[in-house]
């Protein structure tokens, strides 16, 4: 038996303690914040729980719900529905999904076609060994070209 040491209480860490200790591990673990939850904890906003970075779980995430399950917290996953949006020019524009890239109004059809591309192949890609040292802005420009970074950063 080793003693691990896990920096942070994240999603991740959390995760990493557990494997640890089902190894037979001794775990301790560090978190500089007075919760746990790292990118994935909320704040309380008057008993509106808002989370305080972008992120989610994919349906097809099947790991994090076999981890969830052996954890005995498989029924609490609530999906709720979500909207994004890009605020330009004054105005918002839905986003996140094919209709709203093609009805796009600050995109080329080209570049609509390139973006939508590289979203297609990325919900199929099972092996994401080859991008480790790939930076995401080198791999999305590689897909949509040097004016595609999205619609936020075209300069008009």
């Amino acid at each position: 038996m080793s003693r691990v040491i896990v920096i942070g209480a994240g999603a991740m860490g959390l995760a990493a303690a557990y494997h640890a200790l089902k190894r037979g591990h001794q775990v301790t673990v560090l978190e500089a914040a007075p919760e746990a939850g790292g990118m994935a904890a909320h704040f309380d906003l008057g008993g509106l729980s808002i989370e305080r970075y972008y992120h989610f779980v994919c349906k097809a995430d099947q790991s994090t719900f076999d981890l969830l399950a052996e954890l005995g917290l498989g029924d609490k996953m609530r999906w709720v529905p979500t909207s994004m949006g890009y605020y330009i020019d004054g105005r918002l524009y839905p986003w996140g999904d094919p209709l709203s890239l093609l009805t796009f109004p600050k995109l080329s059809l080209i570049e609509k076609l390139r973006y939508g591309a590289m979203m297609f192949f990325s919900t199929r890609r099972n092996d994401w060994r080859s991008l480790e040292n790939v930076s995401a802005k080198d791999w999305i420009t590689r897909w949509c070209g040097s004016s595609g970074h999205g619609p936020r950063d075209r300069r008009r």
